[in-house]
């Protein structure tokens, strides 16, 4: 059956008809597309944000402004932490002993950088049981930042210890940081970032 002219649907041969089509379809694609940037954008934003409210609530930031000093640690080829110091002005190297009652320094050492020893009475006790004549001393120590003044440090024979070191090629050990000083300054050590904080 034969449709009367013009009797067709106008639209459907309107070449702005497909203009239109493609046009709602551009639309639907951008809209969610700007959308999305706009969530990634939040997102990284909200992201940069906790990162600024993390650092600034680490325990690094919390420490500090509670009067602590951070100290960096290092590891010596035995696997101990070691600590680079000043002994009256000399640079000096001292394993971090949590397990040392007290702060020491090799005779060795004591001599080189120039310490008054004093005789005392008794001796020091390692875990073998060992013991060995101590001698005391006056030293300025600092610890990075960290000064402590006329510190009373016992001297001790560490040549066994320098000789275990020098067969794993390790640098020479001029003493040890004990409990007095870690106790006494509230100490606080950070393994994962190997970091110590002492307390003004």
């Amino acid at each position: 059956m034969k449709k009367a002219p013009g009797s067709e649907n106008p639209r459907l041969k309107s070449p702005i008809a497909p203009l239109w089509t493609l046009l709602v379809f551009i639309i639907m694609i951008i809209v969610p597309v700007s959308n999305s940037y706009s969530q990634v954008t939040d997102y990284n934003d909200n992201n940069q944000n906790s990162d600024t409210i993390y650092k600034e609530n680490s325990m690094e930031n919390f420490l500090v402004q509670n009067g602590y000093v951070k100290i960096a640690l290092a590891k010596n080829s035995v696997g101990h932490f070691v600590i680079k110091c000043k002994v009256n002005g000399h640079n000096a190297l001292f394993i971090l002993d949590t397990g040392a009652s007290g702060t020491c320094i090799d005779f060795v050492s004591a001599k080189k950088f120039n310490l008054k020893l004093n005789n005392t009475e008794g001796s020091s006790f390692g875990v073998g049981g060992d013991s060995q004549d101590i001698k005391i001393a006056k030293a300025n120590l600092e610890i990075s930042d960290y000064k402590l003044d006329s510190l009373e440090i016992t001297a001790i024979d560490l040549t066994s210890v320098n000789e275990a070191y020098t067969v794993e090629l390790s640098e020479h050990i001029d003493g040890v940081i004990g409990a007095d000083i870690l106790f006494g300054k509230s100490a606080i050590i950070d393994y994962g970032s190997g970091m110590l904080y002492l307390k003004k």
